[in-house]
């Protein structure tokens, strides 16, 4: 119990820090859905590519500007607060000197391990809370009309603390195998905005999806270039001559056309180009 106090206290301006810019981030949002503009409102996002890439459906109702601005956009920050508490449990204390400290005390590696790791899930679980707190608090003053409640918003918000438990949980097995804390911030990262990408390119736009692929022979304007003209898109219904096939026989003789030779001998001669020069300059033989 003193061990998982000690690696708390140690987390608590980590944890203050982290719980009041995801507080604030969230209750931005809720904020500018309260002075956003009618016309804003009345967009048709699905029209624009872009915002529907991103998984903004609709600014039309709260339910739906907030999953697709604040709830789009969290899980990436608090990943990334998993994956900088974690990797500073292990490989950020091994280069600071910290580690060798811990592990003089009279403790199993094992104790220790999970130790830090219970006081991570309960830094991480903290700071959900608190930040989901404050939105709901933000959301009860504006008094927005929705079906929505300020108790679903902290419910989402807290939600959230298993993308902090994944990536935590990677960050520690990372840092107790890379030797430093700039590669195990390196690796857990990358791996951070690899799932993020994976996660946003698994549902393309429906803008974008069901089109086929454009002919880039000639440029990427459908119908033109090779395949294009050959199925008659700049020709028209005119469907092109068939290429001529050669017997098989001949195939397995060799290629039809032969290479012409100088009569006489065999091999290609050069001759002077001066008109009384008649000797041979060079004979390359085949």
């Amino acid at each position: 119990m003193s061990l998982l106090l000690h690696e708390l206290r140690v987390r608590r301006g980590a944890m203050v820090g982290w719980a009041l810019g995801l507080g604030l981030f969230l209750s931005l949002y809720t904020t500018i859905y309260r002075f956003l503009p009618a016309e804003v409102r009345e967009m048709d996002v699905r029209a624009l590519a872009f915002l529907n890439s991103l998984g903004i459906e609709t600014f039309a109702t709260f339910e739906g500007f907030i999953l697709g601005t604040a709830f789009n956009f969290a899980p990436l920050l608090v990943g990334l607060f998993g994956v900088i508490i974690g990797v500073g449990a292990l490989a950020g204390e091994e280069d600071e000197g910290m580690l060798e400290l811990l592990a003089a005390l009279p403790v199993s590696r094992v104790r220790l391990l999970l130790a830090k790791a219970a006081a991570l899930f309960i830094a991480a679980l903290v700071v959900m809370a608190v930040a989901g707190a404050i939105q709901a608090i933000v959301f009860t003053l504006w008094q927005i009309d929705t079906p929505v409640t300020a108790l679903d918003l902290f419910q989402v918000a807290v939600s959230h603390w298993l993308i902090a438990f994944v990536f935590i949980t990677f960050s520690l097995f990372i840092g107790a195998y890379l030797p430093g804390r700039g590669a195990a911030l390196a690796t857990a990262t990358t791996a951070l905005f690899v799932s993020m990408c994976i996660r946003d390119s698994s549902s393309p736009a429906p803008t974008l999806a069901g089109q086929p692929p454009a002919d880039k022979t000639d440029g990427g304007r459908p119908g033109s270039g090779r395949r294009g003209r050959r199925h008659g898109g700049r020709q028209g219904d005119r469907a092109a001559p068939e290429r001529k096939r050669w017997p098989a026989a001949a195939c397995r003789r060799g290629w039809p056309v032969r290479r012409r030779r100088w009569p006489g001998r065999r091999g290609f001669g050069l001759r002077a180009a001066s008109p009384g020069a008649g000797q041979r300059l060079s004979l390359i033989h085949i």
